[in-house]
């Protein structure tokens, strides 16, 4: 019973680790088996429900990752970060994350980033683009992850079938080592297993939803609803405290270097007058 055991153990454990190997083997297997079999891709469709065409070519229904980016330019930021909002909810999206800031310096921005349905995605921009009093950037792009896709539901069936098969072996045995050694693998596999769900729900959310990235800028105004005397007075006053702060500072440091100054200028004259008398001694 234990070296049955210890050849089944062996066996799985090679089946599940060896992912390259059980690749080649199903590369091999479809250049052998029967043409109504089909491809191992075709069969782990079939089983994950997913649909096939039913042209010569039998295309898989393609996984596509569609998002975009916009940058544009409002007169109001505030009034448009509001309307923003609203689209989002009208278009049932859901904000991923947000900042904001350049006010204290006159350069208000905003940026936010989001999901939409993939369906809503051409809508939404339009919407958003409608708000705007330019558009500075609008890019669409895309990312086709049905390979990706594809291999990742053959693992996890590989692993689900692996864990199936420990599962059977764990009932069998009684050896305590045995029983342990088989947790310990059932362990590793689960763990995997969670891992390549993780990752199906995170493709199939990112191909069923498209992300924007929206960067807003406010118009820059120098007159008009935006101009305040008090504003304009503050800005006066600070630049006038920089302008006192500059001369004090350069006053200072005039008379402080003010001794070096001269000692540089009054020593060549001092040199120049009093040289011919020494050398004239000398002679």
């Amino acid at each position: 019973m234990k070296k049955t055991f210890s050849i089944i153990l062996i066996f799985t454990l090679l089946l599940s680790c060896s992912q390259k190997d059980h690749e080649d083997s199903m590369h091999y297997n479809s250049l052998t088996m029967d043409a109504k079999m089909g491809s191992p891709e075709r069969m782990v469709m079939s089983d994950m429900s997913i649909p096939l065409s039913g042209n010569s070519s039998e295309l898989i229904e393609r996984k596509i990752q569609k998002n975009a980016r916009t940058q544009i330019e409002v007169k109001d930021i505030n009034l448009a970060i509001s309307k923003v909002e609203k689209i989002i909810q009208k278009f049932e999206g859901e904000i991923i994350n947000s900042n904001r800031g350049g006010a204290d310096i006159g350069n208000p921005y905003a940026n936010i980033s989001f999901r939409v349905p993939v369906e809503y995605l051409e809508n939404t921009l339009k919407e958003i683009l409608d708000i705007s009093t330019k558009v500075i950037r609008e890019e669409i792009y895309t990312n086709d992850v049905t390979e990706e896709f594809i291999n990742v539901e053959a693992k996890l069936l590989n692993m689900k079938s692996t864990e199936s098969r420990f599962q059977e072996l764990l009932l069998k045995t009684g050896n305590v080592k045995e029983i342990l050694e088989v947790e310990i693998q059932l362990t590793r596999i689960r763990g995997e297993i969670d891992g390549l769900e993780g990752r199906l729900k995170y493709l199939n959310q990112t191909t069923s939803t498209s992300k924007i990235d929206l960067n807003i800028q406010q118009e820059p105004s120098i007159s008009g609803d935006k101009w305040g005397f008090s504003e304009s007075l503050k800005s006066a006053l600070m630049n006038l405290t920089s302008f006192g702060k500059f001369t004090a500072d350069f006053l200072i440091n005039f008379v402080v270097f003010l001794p070096i100054i001269l000692i540089i200028l009054v020593l060549p004259f001092i040199i120049w007058k009093f040289s011919p008398k020494i050398f004239k001694r000398k002679k």
